[in-house]
Protein backbone atom coordinates (compact mmCIF):
# COMPACT_ATOMS: atom_id res chain seq x y z
CA UNK A 1 0.00 0.00 0.00
CA UNK A 2 2.84 2.36 -0.84
CA UNK A 3 0.60 4.83 -2.67
CA UNK A 4 -1.56 5.17 0.46
CA UNK A 5 1.48 5.91 2.58
CA UNK A 6 2.34 8.61 0.02
CA UNK A 7 -1.10 10.16 0.45
CA UNK A 8 -0.64 10.27 4.19
CA UNK A 9 2.79 11.79 3.84
CA UNK A 10 1.40 14.44 1.50
CA UNK A 11 -1.01 15.72 4.15
CA UNK A 12 -0.35 19.13 5.64
CA UNK A 13 1.56 19.36 8.89
CA UNK A 14 -1.56 20.55 10.72
CA UNK A 15 -4.77 18.87 11.82
CA UNK A 16 -5.19 16.99 8.53
CA UNK A 17 -1.92 15.12 8.97
CA UNK A 18 -2.79 14.20 12.56
CA UNK A 19 -6.28 12.96 11.69
CA UNK A 20 -5.17 10.89 8.68
CA UNK A 21 -2.22 9.40 10.55
CA UNK A 22 -4.45 8.40 13.47
CA UNK A 23 -6.90 6.77 11.07
CA UNK A 24 -4.15 4.97 9.17
CA UNK A 25 -2.25 3.72 12.22
CA UNK A 26 -5.45 2.26 13.58
CA UNK A 27 -6.73 0.62 10.38
CA UNK A 28 -3.69 -0.40 8.36
CA UNK A 29 -3.62 -4.00 9.65
CA UNK A 30 -7.34 -4.47 9.10
CA UNK A 31 -7.14 -3.16 5.54
CA UNK A 32 -4.09 -5.27 4.80
CA UNK A 33 -5.85 -8.38 6.09
CA UNK A 34 -8.91 -7.64 3.99
CA UNK A 35 -6.91 -6.90 0.83
CA UNK A 36 -4.99 -10.18 1.02
CA UNK A 37 -8.20 -12.00 0.19
CA UNK A 38 -8.40 -10.25 -3.20
CA UNK A 39 -6.86 -11.16 -6.54
CA UNK A 40 -3.71 -9.10 -7.27
CA UNK A 41 -5.45 -6.87 -9.83
CA UNK A 42 -8.41 -6.40 -7.51
CA UNK A 43 -6.03 -5.53 -4.68
CA UNK A 44 -4.31 -2.88 -6.80
CA UNK A 45 -7.64 -1.33 -7.76
CA UNK A 46 -8.79 -1.33 -4.14
CA UNK A 47 -5.64 0.56 -3.16
CA UNK A 48 -6.20 3.14 -5.88
CA UNK A 49 -9.82 3.60 -4.82
CA UNK A 50 -8.80 4.04 -1.21
CA UNK A 51 -6.11 6.57 -2.12
CA UNK A 52 -8.79 8.61 -3.93
CA UNK A 53 -10.86 8.59 -0.75
CA UNK A 54 -7.89 9.65 1.38
CA UNK A 55 -6.97 12.43 -1.04
CA UNK A 56 -10.46 13.91 -0.76
CA UNK A 57 -10.47 13.39 3.00
CA UNK A 58 -7.12 15.18 3.26
CA UNK A 59 -8.49 18.12 1.25
CA UNK A 60 -11.47 18.40 3.59
CA UNK A 61 -9.47 18.14 6.81
CA UNK A 62 -6.90 20.65 5.53
CA UNK A 63 -9.61 23.22 6.20
CA UNK A 64 -9.90 22.28 9.86
CA UNK A 65 -7.06 24.52 11.00
CA UNK A 66 -8.93 27.60 9.75
CA UNK A 67 -12.11 26.41 11.45
CA UNK A 68 -10.21 25.86 14.72
CA UNK A 69 -8.81 29.39 14.56
CA UNK A 70 -12.37 30.73 14.52
CA UNK A 71 -13.80 28.15 16.93
CA UNK A 72 -11.08 26.70 19.24
CA UNK A 73 -13.62 24.32 20.83
CA UNK A 74 -13.73 22.38 17.56
CA UNK A 75 -10.31 20.88 18.35
CA UNK A 76 -11.76 19.14 21.42
CA UNK A 77 -14.64 17.82 19.34
CA UNK A 78 -12.23 16.36 16.78
CA UNK A 79 -10.15 14.70 19.50
CA UNK A 80 -13.29 13.27 21.11
CA UNK A 81 -14.41 11.86 17.76
CA UNK A 82 -11.03 10.21 17.14
CA UNK A 83 -11.32 8.48 20.53
CA UNK A 84 -14.94 7.44 19.93
CA UNK A 85 -15.54 3.79 18.92
CA UNK A 86 -18.56 4.94 16.93
CA UNK A 87 -16.35 7.12 14.73
CA UNK A 88 -13.82 4.30 14.40
CA UNK A 89 -16.46 2.01 12.94
CA UNK A 90 -17.85 4.77 10.73
CA UNK A 91 -14.54 5.69 9.10
CA UNK A 92 -13.46 2.06 8.81
CA UNK A 93 -16.67 1.20 6.96
CA UNK A 94 -16.26 4.27 4.74
CA UNK A 95 -12.71 3.27 3.82
CA UNK A 96 -13.75 -0.29 3.02
CA UNK A 97 -16.71 0.97 0.99
CA UNK A 98 -14.40 3.30 -0.94
CA UNK A 99 -11.99 0.47 -1.65
CA UNK A 100 -14.85 -1.55 -3.18
CA UNK A 101 -16.00 1.03 -5.73
CA UNK A 102 -14.27 2.90 -8.55
CA UNK A 103 -16.94 5.61 -8.55
CA UNK A 104 -15.00 8.79 -7.79
CA UNK A 105 -18.15 10.59 -6.73
CA UNK A 106 -18.75 7.99 -4.03
CA UNK A 107 -15.18 8.43 -2.72
CA UNK A 108 -15.69 12.18 -2.53
CA UNK A 109 -19.04 12.00 -0.76
CA UNK A 110 -17.84 9.41 1.76
CA UNK A 111 -14.74 11.49 2.53
CA UNK A 112 -16.85 14.60 3.05
CA UNK A 113 -19.24 12.73 5.35
CA UNK A 114 -16.43 11.29 7.50
CA UNK A 115 -14.76 14.70 7.73
CA UNK A 116 -18.06 16.29 8.72
CA UNK A 117 -18.58 13.66 11.43
CA UNK A 118 -15.40 14.93 13.14
CA UNK A 119 -17.03 18.33 13.59
CA UNK A 120 -20.44 17.38 14.99
CA UNK A 121 -21.54 16.20 18.41
CA UNK A 122 -21.87 12.45 18.83
CA UNK A 123 -25.47 12.45 20.04
CA UNK A 124 -26.77 14.94 17.47
CA UNK A 125 -29.25 14.07 14.71
CA UNK A 126 -26.60 15.04 12.18
CA UNK A 127 -24.14 12.49 13.57
CA UNK A 128 -26.75 9.75 13.28
CA UNK A 129 -27.68 10.90 9.78
CA UNK A 130 -24.02 10.84 8.68
CA UNK A 131 -23.75 7.24 9.85
CA UNK A 132 -26.81 6.23 7.82
CA UNK A 133 -25.62 8.22 4.79
CA UNK A 134 -22.26 6.44 4.80
CA UNK A 135 -24.09 3.12 4.64
CA UNK A 136 -26.30 4.31 1.79
CA UNK A 137 -23.78 6.01 -0.54
CA UNK A 138 -22.00 2.81 -1.71
CA UNK A 139 -25.39 1.36 -2.69
CA UNK A 140 -26.37 4.24 -4.99
CA UNK A 141 -25.55 4.94 -8.61
CA UNK A 142 -24.26 8.37 -9.62
CA UNK A 143 -27.66 9.03 -11.23
CA UNK A 144 -29.49 8.22 -8.01
CA UNK A 145 -27.12 10.48 -6.08
CA UNK A 146 -27.90 13.33 -8.48
CA UNK A 147 -31.63 12.67 -8.04
CA UNK A 148 -31.15 13.26 -4.31
CA UNK A 149 -29.33 16.50 -5.04
CA UNK A 150 -32.19 17.77 -7.20
CA UNK A 151 -34.76 16.76 -4.58
CA UNK A 152 -32.70 18.47 -1.88
CA UNK A 153 -32.48 21.69 -3.84
CA UNK A 154 -36.16 21.96 -4.77
CA UNK A 155 -37.39 20.99 -1.30
CA UNK A 156 -34.55 22.65 0.58
CA UNK A 157 -33.98 26.15 1.81
CA UNK A 158 -35.06 29.27 0.01
CA UNK A 159 -33.58 32.79 0.15
CA UNK A 160 -34.78 34.81 3.12
CA UNK A 161 -37.79 36.86 1.94
CA UNK A 162 -36.60 39.79 4.05
CA UNK A 163 -33.40 39.95 2.03
CA UNK A 164 -35.14 39.75 -1.35
CA UNK A 165 -35.23 43.45 -2.16
CA UNK A 166 -36.21 42.82 -5.75
CA UNK A 167 -38.54 45.21 -7.62
CA UNK A 168 -41.83 43.41 -8.34
CA UNK A 169 -41.42 43.83 -12.10
CA UNK A 170 -37.99 42.14 -11.92
CA UNK A 171 -38.98 39.35 -9.59
CA UNK A 172 -39.81 36.71 -12.22
CA UNK A 173 -36.43 37.01 -13.91
CA UNK A 174 -34.62 37.03 -10.57
CA UNK A 175 -36.42 33.93 -9.27
CA UNK A 176 -35.89 32.02 -12.52
CA UNK A 177 -32.19 32.90 -12.40
CA UNK A 178 -31.96 31.60 -8.81
CA UNK A 179 -33.61 28.30 -9.73
CA UNK A 180 -31.35 27.87 -12.75
CA UNK A 181 -28.29 28.64 -10.66
CA UNK A 182 -28.95 25.91 -8.09
CA UNK A 183 -30.23 23.28 -10.56
CA UNK A 184 -28.06 23.75 -13.66
CA UNK A 185 -24.95 22.04 -12.21
CA UNK A 186 -27.01 18.86 -11.73
CA UNK A 187 -28.71 18.69 -15.10
CA UNK A 188 -29.16 16.85 -17.35
CA UNK A 189 -29.60 13.55 -15.52
CA UNK A 190 -29.62 10.21 -17.30
CA UNK A 191 -33.04 8.72 -17.95
CA UNK A 192 -34.66 7.69 -14.68
CA UNK A 193 -37.21 5.02 -13.83
CA UNK A 194 -39.48 4.22 -10.92
CA UNK A 195 -36.95 1.61 -9.76
CA UNK A 196 -34.46 4.43 -9.04
CA UNK A 197 -36.87 5.93 -6.54
CA UNK A 198 -37.89 2.66 -4.92
CA UNK A 199 -34.19 1.83 -4.58
CA UNK A 200 -33.60 5.19 -2.91
CA UNK A 201 -36.53 4.45 -0.62
CA UNK A 202 -35.04 1.04 0.24
CA UNK A 203 -31.85 2.84 1.31
CA UNK A 204 -33.75 5.30 3.55
CA UNK A 205 -33.00 8.23 1.20
CA UNK A 206 -36.54 9.18 0.23
CA UNK A 207 -40.19 8.31 0.68
CA UNK A 208 -42.24 7.36 -2.37
CA UNK A 209 -46.00 7.79 -2.69
CA UNK A 210 -47.46 5.18 -5.05
CA UNK A 211 -50.95 6.70 -5.01
CA UNK A 212 -50.35 10.44 -4.83
CA UNK A 213 -48.04 13.06 -6.28
CA UNK A 214 -46.97 16.67 -5.76
CA UNK A 215 -47.38 19.73 -7.99
CA UNK A 216 -44.06 21.01 -9.30
CA UNK A 217 -45.26 24.59 -9.69
CA UNK A 218 -46.21 24.69 -6.02
CA UNK A 219 -42.92 23.11 -4.91
CA UNK A 220 -40.87 25.67 -6.85
CA UNK A 221 -42.89 28.65 -5.63
CA UNK A 222 -41.07 31.48 -3.83
CA UNK A 223 -41.28 31.49 -0.02
CA UNK A 224 -44.05 33.30 1.81
CA UNK A 225 -43.21 36.93 2.25
CA UNK A 226 -41.53 37.32 -1.12
CA UNK A 227 -42.62 40.50 -2.91
CA UNK A 228 -43.38 39.79 -6.52
CA UNK A 229 -44.84 37.14 -8.77
CA UNK A 230 -43.32 34.65 -11.14
CA UNK A 231 -44.76 32.80 -14.11
CA UNK A 232 -44.21 29.12 -13.31
CA UNK A 233 -45.72 27.96 -16.59
CA UNK A 234 -43.30 30.11 -18.57
CA UNK A 235 -40.27 28.91 -16.59
CA UNK A 236 -41.17 25.21 -16.98
CA UNK A 237 -42.14 25.47 -20.64
CA UNK A 238 -39.50 27.83 -22.03
CA UNK A 239 -36.32 27.37 -19.99
CA UNK A 240 -34.03 24.39 -20.58
CA UNK A 241 -33.79 23.75 -16.84
CA UNK A 242 -37.57 23.87 -16.51
CA UNK A 243 -38.07 21.43 -19.37
CA UNK A 244 -35.56 18.91 -18.03
CA UNK A 245 -37.02 19.19 -14.53
CA UNK A 246 -40.55 18.65 -15.86
CA UNK A 247 -39.46 15.48 -17.67
CA UNK A 248 -37.86 14.09 -14.49
CA UNK A 249 -40.89 15.10 -12.45
CA UNK A 250 -43.26 13.18 -14.70
CA UNK A 251 -41.03 10.08 -14.62
CA UNK A 252 -41.32 9.51 -10.89
CA UNK A 253 -39.83 12.47 -9.05
CA UNK A 254 -43.30 13.90 -8.35
CA UNK A 255 -43.90 11.02 -5.93
CA UNK A 256 -40.59 11.26 -4.06
CA UNK A 257 -39.64 13.27 -0.97
CA UNK A 258 -36.09 13.28 0.49
CA UNK A 259 -35.43 12.05 4.03
CA UNK A 260 -32.78 13.55 6.31
CA UNK A 261 -30.34 10.95 4.94
CA UNK A 262 -31.22 11.80 1.34
CA UNK A 263 -30.91 15.54 1.99
CA UNK A 264 -27.48 15.16 3.54
CA UNK A 265 -26.21 13.12 0.60
CA UNK A 266 -27.94 15.48 -1.83
CA UNK A 267 -26.32 18.52 -0.26
CA UNK A 268 -22.83 17.06 -0.69
CA UNK A 269 -23.57 15.93 -4.25
CA UNK A 270 -24.79 19.42 -5.16
CA UNK A 271 -21.67 21.00 -3.64
CA UNK A 272 -19.49 18.65 -5.69
CA UNK A 273 -21.17 19.56 -8.97
CA UNK A 274 -21.22 23.25 -8.03
CA UNK A 275 -17.47 23.14 -7.39
CA UNK A 276 -17.66 23.86 -3.66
Amino acid sequence: MDQLVFVIGAASSGTAATVIKNMWDRDEKTLDAASKKYHAMSREMAQKNLSDFLNEFRDRTNRFDEIIKEKPEVRDRIEEALADPDFTVLQMNAMLASARTSLTQAHQILARLVAERLLVERESWRSLTIDAACRAVPNLTSTQQKILAVLTMIYGGRPDPASMEIPPDKFHDWWCHWLKEILSPLLPIDDTEEIDYTHLMANSCCTYEFLGYRYLKRILAPPLGARGRWDAEKFLAESEVGQMLTTMWEKGMQRAYPTSVGRLIGMHVHDLYAGR
